[in-house]
């Protein structure tokens, strides 16, 4: 499950209606929001893992999002991980994922913007020590909605192939943001991910909450946590920081 987790804590987004900023972190659910075309935006975080009396790290991950045009983007991650083994730290890199963001549709008539998200994730692309047998695909379903202008709802659906066993697993999110001041925002959310077939592990339910802040209309700072609602023992801390550059207009 901590790894679970993981890999959900480093592939997450944060509306507030009205920010210029729209970034991938730190909730899990992915807003159905693009960087716009010729901009780069970077998002990165630190954070911990628990299950029990294990532990695990996450050292400064990357989420790398450049706009290609008003209806495309590209997405490359990076997860440095510090994972104690045996009374050592074993230091590596979790496997790399590129990926796409893809507009489908802009607000409608109800208010309602969706977007396609799909993630390919190179299992040889990772030190050896976190190498997995398998390369995976992971796609998403994207829906938003503001409800006025402080607050929006969002949820995603999708599914993700496991590394280890390249079986299918189902994801799904919703998440509440909540903006009581121009630069504040708070966000709760809760979501699952289904268990693995043919293994004896029920779903994975879990929920966070947390809050981000602007320094600028370009630069985000957050912390969240996060506990599973199917395990016990396991829950997670997050912080980190998020820019955009513009690109020549």
């Amino acid at each position: 499950m901590k790894h679970i987790l993981f890999f959900l804590l480093f592939v997450s987004p944060f509306l507030i209606q009205g920010q210029e900023l729209v970034t991938d972190r730190p909730d899990i659910t992915e807003s159905a929001v693009i960087v716009p075309g010729g901009s780069l935006q970077v998002e990165q975080g630190v954070g911990i893992a628990f299950e029990g009396s294990d532990r695990e790290v996450g050292i400064l991950s990357t989420l790398l999002r450049y706009g290609i045009n008003e209806h495309f983007e590209l997405r490359g991650e990076l997860f440095p991980v510090l994972d104690p083994v045996a009374d050592a730290n074993q230091l590596g890199i979790a496997p790399v994922s590129l990926g796409l963001k893809i507009l489908l549709t802009e607000k409608d008539t109800r208010g309602i913007q969706m977007a396609l998200l799909t993630h390919f994730v190179f299992s040889q692309l990772a030190t050896a020590e976190y190498r997995e047998p398998h390369n995976a695909l992971r796609v998403l379903l994207a829906a938003q909605k503001d409800i006025n202008e402080a607050f929006t709802l969002s949820a995603n659906a999708g599914f993700s192939y496991d590394t280890n066993s390249s079986l299918l697993q189902y994801v799904y999110s919703i998440s509440a943001g909540y903006a009581p001041f121009e630069k504040l925002g708070i966000f709760a959310e809760q979501f699952t991910v289904s268990a693995i077939p043919g293994s004896n592990n029920p779903n994975d339910y879990a929920m966070d909450a947390g809050i981000t802040y602007l320094l600028s209309p370009l630069f985000q700072l957050d912390a969240s946590a996060g506990v599973s609602l199917t395990y016990a023992d396991s829950y997670f801390f997050s912080a980190g920081i998020s820019w955009r550059i513009d690109g020549k207009k």
